[in-house]
């Protein structure tokens, strides 16, 4: 999810876009470590909610 929260003056305002991430095990020249890749690009709750 990304975007940013809005408290000031009693407002609840957040989330304006989301991506649906997956944690994944990655190995680069035999290092593993985890890295997130993106299962869903990042849309806009509009588009979202258009579908």
């Amino acid at each position: 999810m990304g975007g940013t929260v809005d408290f000031s003056d009693g407002k609840r305002w957040g989330i304006a876009s989301m991506a649906l991430l997956k944690l994944a095990i990655v190995e680069n020249e035999g290092v593993k470590s985890p890295s997130w890749a993106a299962l869903k690009p990042i849309e806009t709750l509009e588009t979202i909610q258009a579908k």
